[in-house]
């Protein structure tokens, strides 16, 4: 009814449409209410995902505040609806022009707990429990949509684009940056990809022992500054400073493969030299922080 009287009124049709929906979406599926009614309308969709975000937003931060979360199956306020719903806004409505960034939901939330003033809870400890939901119900909308469970835990805990302050929540604007099925990603792409494969062969070279990650088949590997290591330092220094969509950085991440492979083919990790050994460890988790900057990797199953 608030969208009618807005268009009689002679509002703009973002924000009728917006009004119209805001109680939206409900459903977890990506086609499922009001898809249809934002297809092709990503003006009129950022919209409509903010009035749906604060509507959501300050309906948690309210009944956190009060002490009040769903147990169980208890959930008389519909606090996981609401949940769900902030998540799947972000995930699906949220669609950033060029240059434009996507809604942070630790942030959105921290501002509507500061919104209410009084609560009955401390407001550090209402926004912690508020966003470690809104994190488990990211969980739930990427499980229910068919996500590997492994991959779901890798994405939803690692920070995107090195920022290690921000909650497990914010990872839900991966809207445009980690895409769900349903919104161009499959599940076997790319996450499970030769970039994370190369990467995940890294990881466990340095777990094992220090003589293992320099040696493959008896044959012991060079100890020099080789071509091997220039050409990871050189790779891992463009992705570095590279920007771009999530897509892009994915494909960034994959072009490692080689390099990773060739670096623990001709390069002795762990050298006797203190000092060159420390440099080529700190090669190794340079190269790393790339790959968790989207993805914890440590949890990603499957062989190497």
């Amino acid at each position: 009814m608030g969208g009618i009287y807005l268009t009689g009124e002679g509002a703009p049709e973002d924000v009728a449409t917006a009004v119209r929906w805001h109680y939206q979406p409900v459903a977890v599926e990506p086609g499922a209410e009001p898809a249809a009614a934002f297809a092709g309308r990503d003006g009129a969709s950022r919209v409509f995902a903010a009035v749906a975000l604060a509507d959501k937003l300050d309906t948690l931060a309210g009944y956190f505040g009060l002490g009040e979360s769903p147990t169980g199956s208890r959930d008389p306020f519909g606090l996981r609806r609401a949940g769900q719903g902030a998540v799947r806004a972000v995930l699906d409505f949220w669609r950033p022009a060029a240059g434009e960034k996507a809604p942070d939901l630790d942030a959105l939330l921290r501002a509507a707990v500061d919104g209410y003033g009084e609560l009955k809870q401390p407001k550090a400890k209402t926004v912690a429990a508020a966003a470690a939901f809104l994190a488990d119900r990211l969980e739930y909308v990427l499980a229910a949509r068919g996500v590997l469970s492994d991959e779901v835990d890798a994405v939803v805990a690692a920070p995107f684009a090195g920022e290690p302050a921000r909650g497990r929540a914010a990872g839900a604007h991966g809207s445009d940056r980690r895409p769900a099925p349903g919104r161009g990603a499959s599940r076997r792409a790319p996450q499970r990809g030769g970039g994370l494969r190369g990467s995940r062969r890294g990881v466990q070279a340095r777990q094992e022992h220090p003589r293992a990650a320099g040696a493959r088949g008896g044959r012991r590997r060079r100890p020099l500054r080789g071509a091997g290591r220039g050409a990871l330092h050189d790779a891992v220094r463009g992705l570095g400073a590279a920007a771009g969509s999530y897509e892009e950085r994915l494909r960034g991440l994959a072009s490692l493969r080689a390099p990773v492979a060739r670096f623990f083919d001709d390069v002795l990790v762990m050298a006797e030299d203190p000092r060159v050994r420390g440099n080529r460890l700190a090669l190794l988790n340079q190269a790393l922080s790339l790959f968790h900057r989207i993805a914890d990797i440590s949890k990603l199953g499957g062989n190497s």
